[in-house]
């Protein structure tokens, strides 16, 4: 996939609130110059720039404080300016699929802050909507966490993760220089072959919300003899989690990037 008017490259949540120091020791501390470079490369190419920030209330990226601000890695003005308060640049202020459809752009290369937070879920759901999609690992960063039993995990270790999830599954995970070389099947063993990557089949919808069967509907609308009507159902929500799949949840779970 090389850089081009169908492949727009998403700049998520690379904000001056991230230097705060409540988040801790960091990982990659390249990631905002590969950042720039792609920007560079993308525009170069006169191919579409995407910025993303995310709003953050009561924290440090929080509307109309200087962390919501962009680094200044982050120059010139974006092809479109999302702001999300959710995980996914594809839940935010601007309808991002309806704008990719709208310019025939099919891939999406994304970098930014966190790895493992925003940039993992919007990667992930981009797949999912059909976009080939290529994560550029050494532009991202994250911060070290802690796990339910108390130990700590690395920003590296999350990385690592991430990129294992991802690779294959979800994205093409590739450096910077492979992105800016252009990547895909053959890229050098930096990429993944596009046509190893499960997503929607061409022609088949992208997504669309949980709903009943035909044959649940059927049932439910004429049930046989000596047999109870199914309790209605509703769209599922991530289960085992006090978060919706929509990214809303109360703030004390909230979390940016």
């Amino acid at each position: 996939m090389e850089i081009g008017d169908r492949n727009a490259l998403l700049v998520i949540d690379v904000q001056r609130g991230f230097e705060d120091p409540m988040f801790g020791p960091r990982d990659r501390p390249e990631a905002e110059a590969n950042v720039a470079r792609l920007i560079d490369a993308w525009r170069l190419r006169r191919a579409p720039v995407v910025f993303v920030r995310h709003d953050w209330p009561d924290s440090p990226l929080a509307a109309g404080t200087d962390g919501f601000e962009f680094k200044d890695v982050l120059s010139g003005e974006p092809d479109l300016l999302i702001t999300k308060s959710a995980h996914s640049a594809f839940h935010g202020d601007r309808d991002l699929d309806a704008w990719l459809r709208a310019r025939d752009i099919d891939a999406v290369t994304i970098c930014g802050i966190q790895t493992n937070v925003c940039c993992e879920t919007t990667a992930r759901l981009a797949c999912d909507l059909g976009y080939e999609v290529g994560f550029v690992i050494d532009a991202t960063h994250t911060f070290d966490a802690h796990g339910p039993d108390g130990v700590k995990v690395t920003a590296a270790e999350l990385a690592r993760a991430s990129a294992a999830s991802l690779h294959e599954e979800f994205a093409q995970v590739l450096s910077t220089d492979a992105a800016i070389g252009g990547y895909g099947a053959g890229s050098g063993g930096t990429g993944v072959a596009a046509s190893r990557i499960r997503r929607p089949a061409p022609g088949r919808p992208r997504w669309r919300p949980w709903a009943p069967s035909a044959r649940s509907r059927r049932t439910a609308r004429a049930p046989r003899a000596g047999t109870t009507t199914p309790a209605a159902r509703s769209r599922p929500s991530c289960p085992g989690s006090r978060r919706t799949c929509s990214g809303s949840r109360p703030d004390r779970y909230r979390r940016a990037g």
